[in-house]
């Protein structure tokens, strides 16, 4: 495969009437080469159909197909996708519901018929259908298509029927990628099939029953397309909240040769389309990098004059550079505290956790959820089934690992020692327990948690004897942890943040006393001859920052000019307040460059103030 320059997949209603003008007359243009019909012929050919439908080969199959096909239209813009739940709820203008959106106008895709009179891809705008006999029915040159079914064959999907396929399962589940592939392909994708050609289960004919309802035939409709688009578009999603479950089932896994996608050539292998960036496109579903942060305890001028939470989230196209919102940041009047939040995102669940201690002086654990974007809920106590309360003087650190929420924090009042404590899926928070249980990790700020190579890493600034080191230790199982372990040359006084970025661990902190104390520092974790250490902090002399930071990982696709090709890029972000008297927040963002060495853009200004530290999350992701 040759490496050519990426292609975004957007959303049929995304593009423009020129483009979609465009993507009609290649697809025209390959049925007038017949180049269109050997696509019809193989997904008919039985010895291609009964191995890539109700198979694990479903999915990858499909997918090949699909590049298969772009690559001939040869576009300048990638094959677009149909969400069906766009359509959801559209009406014929006199209140009934059809679910028929713009779509199927004849300007168009066209509309329904036994056969089609209007649009594209009718006998007399040159469409001739490939005569196809399936069973008794025999198709012959007209496109055929119902946009209708009963309702006893199921209903037509909503958004949370689209979420519901994402339902959460243990990721190390090895039956997890043939459940999902089962869910979506007899789910939506059969119905949807069905839904367009109007398939009549009782007595089929070709007067109430199209092309795509069935197999062998449904090629011949050009929606198939951008109906199996929005199928792989799901697939993509599915593999970004699960990365590390394979994609395997028994007689299928990495090195499975498929059938052919074009006559007898096009075959590849499983693992030849597990990533997108390799076969040259992109879906456009930009994600969300969110900041949570609370306000300051200052009067004006300070602009957040409160302990209440602030909320703003980023919001950007494929395509587009990373920038922060310029929008004023959202209230949470549910949440406030005397001391910065820390946050945890679960993708499985789309669910973002914020915990963090009381305010005026109630150092009471609480948490607040937002799931899949909307608003915060009211902040509960830690559930600990009778364990008693659990108490904090600073600010948490949170993750997710091993399907449950764990949290490590600094006790009350003077109590230094590090405590952790874990939530199951019930919602009930462990006994609290020293963190390596020999009462030797001490905090003064608070502890930052990432999950890396299948181990949780916990990392905190010192406490005792006025030791501002950084420290960490880890766990592989949850349970044990290895006792604390000095960095070498760095040094903090505030909580530092971890982020995992092109398989490295990093951490980013404030400084220590010394005279770079108000700068922003970095570091990566190494694996050296003796075992893994962490590399002499980086000053950046340049970014001042007071408290600890916020890190979270962006990664989309960014185009630098208009003429440029749009490449796919990962980018570290970084907010964090300033030592001024505004307490106004900053951010910069970072990428790998050569020995993983990271690469900081100048500071920039961010909406809001604050006098703690903020913490930030990725998602959620576009589910629906």
């Amino acid at each position: 495969m040759t490496q050519a320059k990426i292609k975004i997949r957007r959303n049929i209603y995304s593009l423009t009437s020129t483009q979609i003008d465009k993507l009609i007359q290649a697809i025209k243009g390959l049925k007038a080469t017949k180049d269109y019909d050997t696509y019809v012929e193989t997904h008919s050919d039985k010895s291609v159909v009964d191995l890539v439908h109700g198979q694990p080969l479903f999915l990858p199959w499909h997918r090949a197909f699909l590049w298969r096909f772009e690559q001939q239209l040869n576009l300048d813009f990638g094959l677009p996708y149909w969400d069906w739940t766009d359509d959801r709820g559209q009406t014929d203008g006199k209140g009934k519901v059809t679910n028929r959106g713009p779509l199927w106008q004849a300007n168009v895709w066209g509309g329904a018929g036994f056969p089609v009179k209007d649009g594209p891809f009718t006998v007399a705008n040159g469409w001739e259908t490939v005569p196809i006999t399936v069973g008794t029915l025999s198709f012959d040159k007209q496109l055929l298509r119902g946009l209708s079914l009963a309702p006893s064959f199921g209903t037509y999907p909503t958004q949370e029927d689209i979420r519901r396929l994402f339902a959460f399962r243990p990721a190390y589940d090895p039956s997890i990628y043939d459940s999902f592939r089962e869910e979506i392909e007899f789910g939506p994708h059969g119905y949807m099939h069905t839904w367009v050609g109007g398939l009549n289960n009782t007595n089929p004919t070709t007067s109430n029953s199209g092309h795509m309802s069935f197999f062998e035939t449904s090629v011949n409709d050009p929606i198939f397309w951008l109906h199996h688009a929005n199928i792989d578009r799901l697939w993509a999603q599915w593999q970004r909240l699960f990365p590390k479950s394979p994609v395997q089932a028994p007689g299928m896994d990495g090195n499975t040769y498929m059938p052919p996608t074009f006559g007898k050539d096009g075959q590849m292998y499983v693992k030849d389309v597990l990533d997108l960036s390799k076969l040259s496109y992109l879906y456009e579903e930009p994600q969300q990098v969110s900041a949570t942060f609370r306000g300051t305890d200052t009067p004006p001028p300070y602009i957040d004059y409160d302990k209440f939470f602030y909320t703003t989230s980023t919001s950007l196209k494929q395509g587009e550079a990373f920038v922060w919102p310029t929008t004023a940041p959202t209230k949470n009047t549910n949440t406030s505290s005397d001391a910065g939040p820390a946050l945890a995102y679960i993708h499985a669940k789309r669910e973002a956790i914020n915990a963090f201690r009381g305010e005026d002086g109630n150092e009471d654990l609480f948490t607040s959820t937002q799931v899949a974007g909307g608003t915060w809920t009211a902040k509960s106590s830690f559930e600990t089934n009778g364990q008693g309360s659990y108490k904090s003087a600073g600010e948490l650190g949170l993750a997710w690992f091993k399907e449950k929420l764990y949290c490590v924090y600094r006790g009350p009042g003077g109590d230094e020692q590090l405590y952790v404590t874990a939530r199951d899926q019930k919602g009930i928070w462990s006994l609290a327990t020293p963190l390596n249980g020999s009462g030797l990790n001490y905090s003064n700020s608070g502890a930052a948690l990432a999950v890396y190579n299948n181990t949780l890493y916990c990392v905190h600034a010192g406490a005792r004897n006025h030791d501002d080191f950084l420290w960490w230790s880890s766990t592989t199982d949850g349970v044990t942890w290895t006792q604390d372990q000095q960095f070498p040359g760095s040094y903090s006084i505030a909580r530092p943040a971890l982020a995992v970025l092109r398989e490295r661990l990093y951490c980013v902190h404030r400084g220590g006393r010394g005279s770079d104390g108000n700068q922003l520092h970095w570091t990566q974790l190494i694996a050296t001859a003796t075992g893994l250490s962490w590399e002499v902090s980086n000053a950046l002399p340049n970014h001042i920052i007071d408290d600890g930071p916020g890190l979270a990982i962006w990664e989309g696709v960014e185009q630098r000019k208009p003429t440029d090709p749009p490449q796919l890029v990962q980018r570290l972000v970084c907010l964090y307040r300033t030592p001024d008297k505004l307490a106004g927040l900053r951010y910069a963002t970072a990428k790998v460059e050569s020995n993983y060495i990271l690469s900081w853009s100048p500071e920039q200004p961010a909406k809001g103030t604050t006098q703690a530290s903020p913490a930030l999350f990725t998602g959620p992701l576009a589910l629906k």
